[in-house]
């Protein structure tokens, strides 16, 4: 079938709570893309919050580009730059290891793109690494999946602090404060970051496998242990810099600017002293056989 007289499905690629994605070719440009298709039936639609965040941010270089938005049949449709595969696959294809100068260089482009995403009064509100992909135009990293993001700026003011919400995004990388229903703010989607860089580190984390009756008690379970753990050990043999910036996205207030270039700089001086060149060349990038679909 051709969406908009346009775009051939090719195959499917992906699939989440929202439908499915598709990887397909543009008769317009002869490019592949990639294609979001949501069933108007369905109960939670996210796309349409998604659209309205791509056009927030407008083109630029930490997300793909929105190529067109419309629908088809019974589905609502969002077409867009195809990417290469998340990090969560290519950690994977690597059996869960990347080097420190990967971790370390992966940590100076989330901050980028964290700090990006906020400026433009947006949080992302499911960090995981399944959400970051790899840009085959330049082998940096570019952010998706905005079905859960939210404006943190409303009619230029910060939105309001409530309690008693459900956890939104993914429970293995949830804030604490996500975790006991409190509403998320720019300290969450650095707190999830933390946790991922912690899981690339250490390829687990100690909640994961946590099991319970039912996904309150799972959800209960998890948050215990991330509030009971010693840092201490769950850092060993992990540059502090990384404790550090856990400590301070969980010391931020609901409404506080986290300071990136203070958190940047940390970590280039990190890179210095182990004597990484910000080069952004990651071990990966010569793979192309786990990089791209």
């Amino acid at each position: 079938m051709k969406i908009n007289n346009r775009f051939d499905l090719i195959k499917k690629i992906g699939k989440g709570s929202f439908g499915n994605v598709y990887l397909s070719n543009d008769a317009e440009t002869q490019k592949e893309v990639a294609i979001k298709m949501e069933s108007q039936k369905s109960d939670k639609q996210r796309l349409g919050n998604e659209i309205t965040i791509y056009n927030i941010l407008g083109v630029n270089k930490f997300a793909p580009k929105m190529i067109w938005y419309g629908t088809y049949d019974t589905y609502n449709v969002l077409v867009m730059e195809k990417m290469g595969l998340s990090l969560e696959k290519i950690f994977n294809n690597l059996n869960k290891c990347f080097s420190k100068k990967t971790i370390f260089l992966l940590t100076i482009e989330l901050l980028e793109i964290l700090d990006f995403l906020h400026n433009h009064g947006i949080v992302h509100r499911d960090i995981k690494p399944a959400n970051f992909v790899i840009n085959p135009k330049n082998g940096r990293l570019s952010i998706i999946d905005f079905g859960l993001s939210k404006k943190y700026i409303v009619n230029n003011n910060h939105i309001g602090l409530k309690q008693n919400k459900s956890l939104v995004g993914t429970l293995r990388y949830a804030s604490i404060r996500n975790h006991k229903g409190y509403e998320q703010s720019r300290r969450d989607d650095l707190e999830s970051i933390s946790y991922m860089l912690l899981y690339f580190f250490k390829a687990k984390l100690p909640w994961m496998g946590v099991a319970g009756e039912n996904k309150k008690e799972k959800d209960s379970n998890i948050c215990n242990l991330k509030m009971n753990l010693k840092l201490s050990e769950i850092y060993d043999g992990i540059p502090e810099e990384y404790k550090y910036m856990l400590v301070y996205s969980r010391k931020l207030k609901f409404e506080s600017k986290p300071d990136y270039k203070m958190l940047k700089d940390i970590f280039l001086k990190l890179l210095d002293r182990e004597g990484v060149k910000l080069d952004f060349v990651y071990d990966f990038n010569k793979l192309s056989d786990v990089l791209y679909i």
